[in-house]
C-alpha cells in the first residue's frame, strides 16, 4: 500500500479542525434558537398550541419558527471563519504536540540568501514533518456555563 502524502493529510486535517472550531464558535448563536424551538416542542407536548384557535395557533407557530430561523441566520452570519494558524494550534493541542511544530512548517527563514541556509531550513522542515507522528482533531467542545449545562439536561427531561 502506498504511503499517504503528509501534505495532503495535513491539509485535510486542517479543514477538519476548521470545521470543529467553527461548530464551537457557532454554539453561542445557535443556543437561543434551539432553546426557543425546544420550549415550543415542550408546549406542543403539553398540547398548549393545539388548544388555541387555529388562527392564533398558526400565528404562534409562524412567530416561533420565524424568530428561530431569523436568530439562526443572523447569528451564523456573525461567526468568523477559522484561520489556518488557529486550526494548527487545535491540531497541536488535540495531538498533544509540544512547542508548536506545525508553526515551523508554515514559517520561512528571515534571510535565505544562499543555498546553504535554505538547505538547512528544508532539512529542519523534513525533520519536523518526520517527527510529527499521528495527528488528530477531537470533537467540538463548546464552552458552556453551569447554567447552560443544567438547561441542556433539564429541557430533554421536561
Amino acid at each position: 500500500m502506498a504511503e499517504p502524502n503528509p501534505a495532503l493529510h495535513l491539509k485535510a486535517l486542517r479543514r477538519k479542525a476548521q470545521r470543529v472550531l467553527w461548530w464551537e464558535r457557532a454554539w453561542e448563536p445557535l443556543r437561543w434558537p434551539l432553546l426557543l424551538v425546544a420550549f415550543y416542542v415542550l408546549a406542543c407536548l403539553a398540547r398548549i398550541p393545539q388548544s388555541l384557535p387555529d388562527w392564533l395557533h398558526t400565528l404562534l407557530e409562524a412567530g416561533v419558527l420565524g424568530t428561530a430561523l431569523w436568530l439562526t441566520i443572523t447569528g451564523l452570519r456573525r461567526v468568523p471563519p477559522v484561520s489556518i494558524p488557529v486550526a494548527d494550534r487545535r491540531i497541536e493541542h488535540d495531538s498533544k504536540l509540544a512547542y508548536q511544530p506545525l508553526l515551523s512548517l508554515t514559517d520561512r527563514p528571515a534571510f535565505a540568501g544562499n543555498g546553504e541556509q535554505s538547505a538547512i531550513w528544508s532539512r529542519h522542515v523534513e525533520r519536523v514533518t518526520a517527527s510529527l507522528g499521528t495527528l488528530r482533531v477531537g470533537l467540538p467542545h463548546p464552552e458552556t456555563s453551569l447554567h447552560e449545562r443544567l438547561a441542556l439536561i433539564a429541557v430533554p427531561l421536561a
